[in-house]
């Protein structure tokens, strides 16, 4: 595949790389269009800034005279919500335009690195930590006051303090206001 040499761009304002590519025509190619979009990206990738950037092909649509082949922009497996890469070839495999809506590299990965020392972190979490015996967590998570609660629709729920017996059913009122354990 050939590099372009001569096009004209449209600048994108976010991260100044070329928003759209348009205003060259490549060499007719055969073959399925989405491996001629591949190359095409892959020997252009300089321009486009696409160096280090993962794209997966979503989508093809074919028209009566073009393919445009849809590129999703992917970082650690995930896909980037609206960062796409399109590119539009005729039928005897030219292609004509680039839409470019990648996100560079560099601005995907976070500027620092931060380290969170062991000791640290564990100061923090004991220091979060209410002060109690030790298992007493178990006990503070689970310790309801009783009560009953009138809902929005009308329901009554009685909290009881829970038993180790008891399933969560146990928890749920009926619409008179009985327990239903």
């Amino acid at each position: 595949m050939e590099l372009l040499n001569r096009f004209k761009t449209v600048s994108g304002t976010l991260y100044g790389t070329p928003k759209e590519i348009w205003g060259f025509r490549t060499k007719p190619h055969r073959g399925r269009p989405e491996l001629i979009a591949h190359d095409f990206l892959k020997a252009n990738k300089k321009i486009l800034a696409l160096e280090g950037i993962r794209l997966r092909r979503t989508r093809t649509i074919e028209s009566l005279g073009a393919h445009h082949i849809i590129h999703q922009q992917r970082l650690k497996g995930i896909p980037i919500h609206r960062a796409y890469v399109t590119v539009h070839l005729g039928r005897d495999g030219h292609i004509y335009l680039v839409k470019n809506r990648a996100v560079p590299r560099d601005l995907l990965e976070p500027a620092a690195n931060f380290k969170v020392k062991k000791a640290s972190a564990s100061k923090r979490q004991c220091a979060a930590r209410p002060k109690a015996s030790p298992g007493s967590h178990l006990r503070l998570r689970t310790n309801v006051v009783p009560a009953q609660v009138e809902t929005a629709s009308g329901f009554s729920r009685s909290y009881t303090k829970p038993k180790a017996a008891r399933g969560l059913d146990h928890f749920c009122g009926r619409r008179d206001g009985a327990d239903s354990a």
